[in-house]
């Protein structure tokens, strides 16, 4: 902070009384920049802990899918799935198609299942899009935390 100089008739009049920052000590930010980081903070954190909720939601209501082994069988020239649920029910289902690699009949592959929907189920890992709601909401509430906390 430069010294102030006050300007008199013909002289110029150097003042010591005012308070100097200490050497080392930043400057003051500046107060756009500030405002800034403060609406990019609110604004990472307000959306990121909506995605979180929005993510908690729809697993709520989705249910959860259930992971078991299933028993591939051949019945008339047409392919099946047949697998346990957690309630020991048997489940049995005809494929439009065959499975694919062909496997042979008694071949136990990994199935998922809805959890309050046995008949809806899927050979590849469900995906539902959850875990990307979950990783952009962690991610922007973690930037909107370290900008409010990020000395300016």
């Amino acid at each position: 902070m430069p010294a102030v100089m006050r300007f008199h008739a013909a002289r110029i009049e150097h003042r010591t009384d005012i308070p100097q920052a200490p050497v080392g000590v930043p400057a003051p930010a500046d107060s756009s920049s500030a405002v800034l980081y403060e609406l990019l903070g609110s604004s990472a954190l307000a959306v990121g802990v909506a995605l979180l909720i929005g993510a908690v939601v729809v697993r709520m209501f989705s249910g959860s899918w259930v992971k078991t082994h299933a028993v591939a069988f051949l019945r008339d020239g047409q392919w099946g799935l047949r697998w346990h649920t957690t309630r020991y029910h048997l489940h049995e289902v005809l494929l439009q198609e065959p499975l694919a690699g062909s496997p042979e009949p008694g071949t136990e592959l990994i199935l998922y299942y809805h959890s309050r929907d046995p008949d809806r189920w899927s050979t590849s890992v469900p995906d539902r899009g959850i875990r990307a709601l979950l990783f952009a909401g962690l991610l922007l509430s973690l930037v909107g935390i370290v900008l409010a906390f990020t000395p300016r």
